[in-house]
């Protein structure tokens, strides 16, 4: 079973490198750090985390957690976790640039930064990531703005629900001058 979600897990990640046999070809992987050569004690945390990381990518954290929860112990976590990222199916980096990516026109920046830390992404990490990609918050906060907005009655908003309004993207991790910025927008387009 292990060699079917191994096989998987390679194949839905994109590392052609796996073959039938199970071994690395394209890096010399040695044979040791095949499955079937793992001290037997950490075949089942290995096992779960394969399957863990079948379904998505995750974090090294999240899957230590996973595991903790499972009652393993600490040294079969950690070779579990070393198995899975000698491979590359764990890889905080990639998550994080995946993540950025995928909600960069969607939350706020703040808002990334702290699910990236709920997520156990280092904060060096984050830097990393934040620093190489482009974001603009004003996008973000005008796609978002119109989610908010589409509850409303654009024609009869009143001064309460424009605080509601402000309050919500506030609480979102926008900055309130961004927040004035883009709703004077919206005024001044006739939108509200």
């Amino acid at each position: 079973m292990i060699n079917d979600d191994f096989k998987k897990l390679g194949i839905q990640r994109g590392f052609n490198h796996i073959e039938q046999s199970g071994t690395d070809t394209s890096d010399d992987v040695s044979v040791s750090l095949m499955y079937e050569e793992i001290d037997p004690a950490y075949k089942e945390a290995i096992s779960k985390t394969l399957s863990y990381l079948l379904d998505s990518d995750k974090t090294e954290g999240q899957v230590r957690k996973k595991l903790k929860e499972k009652g393993f112990e600490e040294d079969e976590i950690d070779a579990s976790v070393e198995y899975a990222k000698s491979f590359n199916y764990i890889d905080d980096l990639r998550y994080a640039k995946h993540f950025v990516e995928g909600y960069k026109d969607k939350r706020s920046l703040k808002r990334i930064r702290q699910d990236l830390k709920n997520r156990f992404v280092s904060d060096n990490i984050i830097d990393i990531v934040l620093e190489d990609e482009t974001y603009d918050e004003l996008d973000a906060l005008r796609n978002d703005m119109k989610k908010i907005l589409s509850k409303y009655d654009i024609y009869s908003i009143t001064y309460e629900d424009k605080q509601k309004i402000m309050a919500k993207a506030y609480r979102k991790g926008y900055s309130s001058s961004n927040i004035v910025k883009v709703l004077s927008e919206i005024e001044d387009e006739g939108r509200i």
